[in-house]
């Protein structure tokens, strides 16, 4: 590591996907911005962790559903940057709020929310950061769902508003370019949680035509791809191990046996 030469921010950063992009990016020598909510103790051990091993990194705490928090967590990540003259280079929308709910059962107040955190704050934090990244070749990665290619009526808050983040990453490769390339990421089940067990999880793999997922180090690993291909804009990469090539029409977490 050579202490930070550039920056990124990498929201929902402290913990399971995004602690893995923070840890990898600050081993190729990324000034760390690690954003998080409520894991204020994960971030600061994450912080330390890249520290010790000679990385750069610090953490900011913001609601991302509240748009004034994310006007003031661009402002601190672009200030952080410019004082540590490492400039901003890049910008991870990895944070997602992810609430089971269907058409039945969906209320105003959680519909909301799902675009505020999973749509809005990426979309102005691109807003807000594209131009600190200046002239420097920035890109914008927005975490999203293979569920882009294999719909289904679960989760249906959160999957209307990563189809609206999809929509987003391919319009803003065209507003931002030539300075700002913009590219999304469409994992499929990665981490087991929630409603989803660990035997739901093993299933889900092994339902897979490779029999076998995604991983954080894979999602990780298509990060820093996006980062080093210059060339590279408006795409969205699946990693699923073929899983939406065979739409099985409900979440995975439902299908276990």
């Amino acid at each position: 590591m050579d202490g930070g030469k550039r920056s990124v921010l990498v929201t929902g950063g402290a913990v399971r996907i995004g602690r893995e992009i923070a840890l990898a990016l600050a081993r190729d020598g990324w000034r760390v911005f690690i954003h998080h909510h409520t894991s204020a103790q994960a971030a600061a051990e994450l912080v330390t962790e890249i520290r010790a091993g000679g990385g750069a990194a610090e953490a900011f705490q913001a609601d991302l559903a509240d748009l004034d928090a994310v006007e003031a967590l661009a402002q601190a990540a672009a200030g952080a940057a410019a004082v540590s003259g490492a400039p901003l280079e890049a910008l991870v929308n990895n944070a997602s709020l992810f609430s089971y709910d269907t058409l039945e059962t969906m209320t105003a107040a959680a519909f909301d929310r799902h675009v505020a955190v999973n749509l809005r704050a990426p979309l102005f934090l691109a807003r807000r950061l594209a131009p600190a990244m200046g002239d420097r070749g920035g890109c914008i990665i927005n975490m999203l769902d293979n569920k882009l290619d294999a719909p289904n009526p679960d989760y249906l808050s959160y999957t209307v508003a990563k189809l609206g983040l999809a929509a987003a990453t391919k319009t803003l490769a065209l507003a931002l370019a030539p300075k700002v390339r913009v590219c999304g990421i469409a994992p499929g089940v990665t981490l087991s949680g929630g409603v989803l067990t660990d035997q739901g999880f093993g299933y889900a793999h092994d339902a897979n035509p490779l029999h076998h997922g995604c991983t954080p180090g894979q999602i990780a690993g298509a990060v820093r791809f996006i980062l080093g291909t210059p060339a590279l804009t408006g795409q969205i990469i699946v990693i699923d191990g073929g899983q939406s090539l065979v739409n099985p029409g409900r979440d995975v977490a439902f299908l276990a046996p």
